[in-house]
């Protein structure tokens, strides 16, 4: 027994002694795992806390001073929980066994909860990231909103002391012209506008009546006070209606197309200018009935007027005597020509005398008979004086009779080579009239007895800077001395400018020439056509082309700058009666002869109707009816969706 206890004894104390170094193996491999995870941990969270420091330094210091708190606190947890391991461990090989595997669950629950605290800490900076962009984004929002708000304020108390617009029209439709404001800043005395219109408009009406209201402030604003205007309703009082009448604006009847019915009312709607003049006392100018659609060319009209009431009108003579107007028929062509002309003051009178210092243009139309040889030397002599102009409207070829007429058969309409009398003074300053037809394949459509006809001898000719077209009646081609023809002409006396051609499809007729208005001819065989010169502007000291050395008395060149336009067709002067492109085109003319061109883009000055050419197929007219109808709610959803997915794409980069 004594035996057995002593083995059991040196066996209890083997066993004891196999713990014991069990117990210092573990120890000692403990604290080399925990020294070499230290080291490991130094390591890593120097490198972590040098690119930390590096990378997120200027953007995100509290990352960096979070991620050092948490390694400081790890290495202690870590430390407390493996000594609290090693005291639990049990002396038997069940609890030895358990104590190998302690280390390696402490190790991998260390990493679990490592990464968790990790992944917390990232997901609390991001929300604190995203908060900070909602509030960011709150507070640009309200700054934003807040500038809005001033701005209109401001913009509000800027618009109330300055006046100002921004006019995108092509003409400038919805501003005043440089040509009206520059009228009315010199205005001498108070000019008055009075403007009757009656209260309740129909449709059409009332946007007309707007517009005339803002052009008038237009005007207004730029006479430095001296252009007054008001708005008077003639029903309101008798005395209104009466001062209308007397005035000659006198009620009518106005309709007007609704979604419903043909509305029809009783409307005043006219103006009267009213100007004091020193030497004749009060002036008036009235505009008798105003209506939808004068818009186009009302701020000529006005200005028009008050030109005519505030500066001295120039002088226009038209020479007689050649049968150029019918005698019994005078007073109805002055009229007809005043009209036109309304700017200038319109005599008819011959050129067989000395013409009076206080005409400033002269007018030459296609004689009967040829103009004298005194005659021409008094045209000549008017424009030696210098600041004067002349109309030359002349033309290559006139009708002649024949001889013999066979009875019962009408007469054919005979074109032969004009006598004029004046071709050695048009030659003297470079231009020549011929003796031919021009005949132009670009038509235009021209009212007859018959009805609407086309016909070479009546072409459309188109005029640069011009919006409508022109149309001559059998007119004759120039010819221009081109030493003088436009830059040629810079360094001499004088220059010849084209202001007037036929297109490039264009042929001449030689006389004799029997024009039919039924019958179209065509270019002769083997011909080309081409373009002609049809009018020339000629500017400059002309030379005197009958004066004579032995003469003293007469001027051989012009004192100053002379303009003289030449025209090779009479007709396109009554043929204005008709076609408004002639009237513009003359008036312009005139106005440029007489040196002041105060109103020529004002005449041009018009809305322009922007229609669209449908093609000849039906499928492509059904195309662009779709596109027109369509098109526009495509872009739009089409402009929502891109918007939709720019927003989303901006708030994935935001939650980034």
């Amino acid at each position: 027994m004594t035996e057995e206890k002593k083995k059991e004894g040196a066996e209890m104390k083997e066993q004891k002694r196999g713990v014991e170094k069990a117990e210092k193996d573990q120890k000692a491999e403990k604290t080399e795992k925990t020294e070499k995870a230290e080291k490991d941990q130094k390591a890593e969270k120097t490198e972590k806390t040098e690119k930390a420091e590096k990378d997120q330094k200027a953007e995100k210091p509290e990352k960096a001073e979070k991620a050092e708190k948490d390694q400081k606190t790890e290495k202690p947890e870590k430390a407390e929980k493996a000594e609290k391991d090693q005291k639990t461990e049990k002396p038997d090989e069940a609890e030895n066994a358990e104590s190998k595997e302690q280390p390696e669950r402490a190790a991998k629950e260390d990493g679990k909860e490592t990464a968790t605290k990790k992944q917390k800490d990232s997901d609390t900076e991001k929300s604190e990231a995203q908060s900070g962009r909602r509030m960011n984004l709150g507070i640009n929002t309200v700054v934003f909103a807040a500038l809005i708000v001033v701005g209109l304020v401001f913009a509000n108390v800027i618009s109330s002391r300055i006046y100002g617009r921004a006019d995108l029209t092509e003409d400038g439709l919805y501003s005043l012209s440089d040509a009206s404001e520059k009228l009315v800043k010199k205005l001498p005395r108070d000019l008055k506008v009075k403007l009757f219109v009656s209260k309740d408009l129909i449709p059409g009406y009332t946007s007309t009546s707007q517009y005339i209201k803002d052009l008038l402030d237009e005007y207004k604003n730029a006479s430095n006070g001296r252009f007054k205007w008001e708005v008077i309703h003639p029903e309101a009082d008798e005395k209104f209606k009466k001062e209308a009448e007397r005035y000659g604006i006198k009620p009518f009847v106005a309709r007007a197309q609704t979604s419903t019915a043909l509305e029809a009312k009783t409307l005043t709607f006219g103006m009267v200018i009213q100007y004091n003049k020193p030497d004749s006392g009060e002036s008036v100018e009235v505009l008798p009935r105003l209506f939808p659609g004068i818009e186009r060319n009302i701020e000529y009209l006005i200005t028009e007027r008050i030109k005519r009431l505030t500066v001295k009108r120039k002088k226009i003579q038209f020479v007689s005597g050649h049968g150029e107007f019918p005698v019994q028929a005078q007073d109805k062509v002055k009229g007809f020509l005043q009209q036109m002309f309304s700017q200038y003051e319109v005599e008819i009178g011959p050129a067989t005398k000395p013409i009076g210092d206080d005409v400033d243009i002269l007018v030459l139309m296609t004689p009967q008979k040829p103009f004298t040889q005194e005659e021409v030397k008094n045209i000549d002599q008017f424009l030696m004086k210098g600041e004067k102009g002349a109309l030359f409207l002349i033309d290559g070829m006139v009708r002649r009779q024949p001889q013999q007429r066979m009875p019962n058969q009408q007469t054919p309409n005979i074109f032969m080579a004009a006598e004029t009398g004046l071709e050695d003074l048009l030659d003297k300053w470079g231009v020549k009239i011929n003796a031919d037809i021009i005949m132009d394949q670009q038509l235009q459509l021209f009212p007859t007895q018959r009805g609407m006809i086309f016909h070479p001898g009546i072409p459309a000719v188109r005029v640069p800077g011009l919006k409508n077209t022109i149309t001559p009646f059998l007119i004759s081609s120039l010819e221009i001395n081109r030493a003088y023809l436009g830059d040629k002409g810079e360094g001499k006396p004088f220059q010849i400018l084209p202001i007037m051609a036929s297109s490039s499809k264009a042929w001449a007729q030689q006389p004799p020439f029997i024009f039919d208005i039924a019958k179209k001819p065509k270019p002769p065989s083997g011909e080309k056509t081409k373009a002609y010169v049809l009018g020339a502007l000629i500017e400059g000291l002309l030379p005197s082309a009958v004066a004579e050395k032995e003469d003293k008395s007469l001027l051989s060149e012009a004192a100053s700058k002379v303009r003289v336009a030449v025209i090779g067709d009479a007709d396109i002067l009554w043929l204005s009666r008709q076609m408004q492109g002639n009237s513009i085109f003359l008036q312009n003319i005139m106005d440029r002869l007489a040196q002041d061109e105060t109103l020529i883009k004002l005449r041009n000055k018009t809305a322009q109707d922007r229609a669209l050419t449908l093609p000849e197929s039906r499928t492509k007219v059904l195309a662009v009816k779709a596109a027109n109808m369509l098109g526009l709610p495509i872009l739009v959803v089409l402009m929502g969706i891109i918007l939709s997915m720019w927003r989303r794409v901006r708030r994935r980069r935001a939650n980034i």
